[in-house]
């Protein structure tokens, strides 16, 4: 009985064997890369894995954290100067959309505003103060704001 019951065993294992070859399927290579004709949506995640697998650092390299000014008297003078700035250009800016005539200094720029005589247009000389350079602008008004 003994025979018997290791033939059936092996006949059992050879008929399991035969059979799972029968559900095998042939692989199939799929490239993950993009640069060797994988998806182009895995670029971003593939990048963001290396970087973060990334040991090397540029010896040369400047820390973003350290330019920012952390000292509160750097701060304070920076937003001063930042108000004064946009103060001067905004007044700058209307004169031009009011029409009014005059001078500004902004920095080491002096702008001079003036009406053409046409009346349609308005003239604008940027002269830099400290190089002598002189630049000029005929700026058309619109239709809304001649008088």
């Amino acid at each position: 009985m003994a025979k018997v019951t290791i033939k059936v065993a092996l006949y059992s294992i050879t008929a399991l064997s035969i059979s799972t070859a029968a559900f095998a399927e042939s692989m199939v290579y799929r490239p993950i890369n993009p640069s060797f004709g994988g998806d182009p949506f895995n670029s971003s995640h593939l990048l963001g894995i290396a970087n973060a697998t990334d040991r090397y650092r540029d010896p040369n390299a400047i820390d973003p954290f350290s330019l920012i000014d952390t000292d509160p008297q750097s701060q304070l003078n920076s937003q001063v100067q930042q108000q004064v700035i946009g103060s001067v250009t905004g007044n700058a800016t209307n004169a031009i959309l009011q029409q009014n005539s005059g001078t500004y200094l902004v920095g080491s720029t002096r702008i001079v505003i003036t009406p053409n005589d046409d009346g349609v247009t308005r003239s604008i000389v940027l002269t830099n103060i400290d190089s002598g350079a002189v630049t000029r602008y005929d700026v058309p008004l619109y239709q809304g704001m001649i008088p």
